[in-house]
């Protein structure tokens, strides 16, 4: 990966919210600090985001946390970047372990802007990933309607539902990447990235040209709910269901029992217990037939 060049500066400070009462919720962190006017956190209080926010944070527990490392990253499914009326001032320990956070399975929301105050905070972080935000912005026409063209995503098609259409106000006009890996999920009128994914070992990161979408203004609008629900919202692992080697149909059945004997003794999808597959695969599977969880 490319690496750019690093901003030192103040410690970032965070919050986990660990999401207990919706089913399938994930362990989000985004930063809490009084320069962060689009954080979670803030907006939570604020008017601009406070619908969509206060979305994230219902029956959620909230503590905070000093620095984004390793330890602090720990169990964490979601971290939530937004920009700040200045510089995020990210340390390199910092962008380090959130890459290493993708790595290992996470997911990193970088929810950007506009060039300028906006999209400058993420070009170091953005470019350790090749991928880069442009300089300037598209405003015209006004609201920016932005087409999917990649239903195949958890964040275009996921837990909150599928998304066609969503509205932007003023928006990052050069979001591309030199990754043979980069996916464009979603396009302006005049074939600009609205929105980009990236797998990255066995994470993803999602870069995002405007964060505006999820205002209240917006947020009813056409299917930018369905947007900020998917951000979120990721699906718990059903290794039970190992025909394919992933979830494939969503239930453990006669398909995985045929599945399993056809890798009995040796490694394969089946192997939940990283011995090989044998008894202790076969019972594990018969625990949890059925519909995944």
């Amino acid at each position: 990966m490319t690496r750019g060049t690093r901003v030192d500066g103040l410690v970032l400070i965070a919050a986990v919210m660990a999401l207990t009462a919706v089913s399938n919720a994930a362990t989000v962190v985004t930063q809490v600090e009084s320069r962060a006017r689009p954080s979670l956190w803030l907006l939570n209080l604020a008017e601009q985001q406070g619908i969509a926010h206060q979305q994230v944070f219902d029956d959620h527990d909230v503590s905070p946390i000093p620095v984004f490392d390793a330890p602090n990253l720990s169990g964490v499914d979601v971290v939530y970047l937004s920009p700040v009326s200045g510089k995020l001032n990210m340390t390199e320990p910092e962008i380090d372990a959130l890459e290493n956070f993708v790595l290992a399975g996470g997911r990193l929301v970088v929810a950007a802007d506009h060039s300028g105050m906006w999209s400058d905070d993420f070009d170091e972080l953005a470019a350790n990933f090749d991928v880069s935000y442009g300089q300037g912005a598209i405003s015209n026409p006004f609201p920016l309607i932005a087409t999917v063209i990649d239903f195949a995503n958890p964040i275009t098609n996921g837990a909150g539902g599928m998304v066609s259409i969503f509205s932007s106000a003023v928006t990052n006009d050069g979001l591309q990447s030199t990754n043979p890996d980069f996916q464009v999920l979603a396009i302006y009128p005049g074939g600009q990235a609205a929105l980009g994914f990236l797998e990255v070992g066995a994470g993803q990161i999602v870069f995002l040209t405007d964060f505006n979408t999820f205002d209240d203004k917006f947020l009813f609008d056409l299917d930018n709910q369905q947007f900020w629900t998917n951000l979120f919202e990721i699906a718990v692992p059903c290794p039970w269901d190992c025909d394919g080697g992933e979830s494939t149909d969503g239930n453990v059945g006669i398909v995985d029992f045929l599945a399993l004997l056809a890798q009995w003794g040796g490694p394969g999808s089946c192997d939940f217990d990283g011995g090989g597959v044998g008894i202790n695969d076969f019972l594990e599977l018969l625990a949890n037939w059925g519909p995944c969880p």
